[in-house]
């Protein structure tokens, strides 16, 4: 009977000892269910952060095409600019050689001129100017087709 007594007393402690080490794996096993939840969620929140930095990353390159195209559309417009300015000059010193050259005399003896062509010319510039007003008080049609036809 002693013998059968230890033996349930050595039950008795063992199954103590693997009810107990029952709860610790259980505490365990919450304990990595949450390690694995929290690291999954900083897995997600870190592919989220790549995702924006990838877009991040496209945009920044788009906006570096469009930078460098408006850089050569400048470009090319200063180019212009520049060449219109010589040209301007270039006319201006023309029009000041022009302007300051030295007229030849006016002869005391010149001739009036021809009254019959002077009412002419006044007549021809009056109908010009009327016609000018009537072509001003018309309305293009709407479209492009229409204002082609206006314009010839």
């Amino acid at each position: 009977m002693i013998l059968s007594e230890a033996r349930a007393t050595a039950w008795k402690y063992a199954s103590a000892v693997l009810a107990v080490l029952a709860v610790a794996a259980v505490v365990l096993a919450l304990f990595f269910y949450g390690s694995a939840r929290t690291s999954d969620l900083r897995a997600e929140r870190a592919e989220a952060e790549r995702d924006q930095a990838r877009a991040q990353v496209q945009q920044l390159q788009q906006a570096a095409k469009r930078d460098d195209a408006a850089a050569t559309a400048t470009d090319t417009a200063r180019s212009r600019v520049a060449e219109q300015v010589a040209q301007h000059h270039d006319r201006a010193k023309r029009v000041e050689a022009i302007a300051h050259a030295p007229r030849p005399p006016v002869p005391d003896d010149c001739p009036l001129p021809d009254p019959d062509l002077v009412r002419e010319s006044a007549d021809a510039a009056g109908r010009i100017r009327a016609a000018e007003d009537r072509l001003r008080g018309l309305r293009p049609a709407a479209g492009p087709a229409a204002a082609a036809a206006v314009e010839q």
